[in-house]
């Protein structure tokens, strides 16, 4: 599992940070009851990879997810990097994750 963030850094309440979620099976047998989650962005969506439609995640398949997020005025005033982790789970293996992250960047000024 990988997770790039569209934006490196956040300079404003309202930026839209976008994600690429993939998800791909580097072993030797088809693996099924995919599961992705994501607390962070929480409305991510499969974009692509099920080239056969079967809902299994076969041998050298890849899938891609999309989601976003809209940095808060709460998340700018706390100045705290946005990590966001995503975890991929089936049937056949352990749980794995990856992040991305965004900085906070803050600009005080009168």
């Amino acid at each position: 599992i990988t997770k790039v963030a569209s934006l490196s850094s956040a300079d404003g309440a309202g930026d839209v940070i976008n994600y690429t979620i993939t998800v791909a099976n580097a072993g030797n047998v088809t693996l099924t009851g995919v599961v992705l989650t994501d607390e962070f962005a929480k409305d991510y969506a499969y974009s692509s990879g099920d080239a056969d439609s079967d809902q299994q995640l076969d041998v050298t398949e890849t899938w891609v997810y999309t989601a976003s997020h809209t940095v808060t005025q709460a998340e700018m005033d706390a100045g705290t990097d946005l990590v966001n982790t995503a975890v991929a789970d089936t049937d056949q293996t352990a749980p794995e994750q990856a992040s991305a992250t965004t900085t906070i960047a803050q600009a005080p000024d009168l």
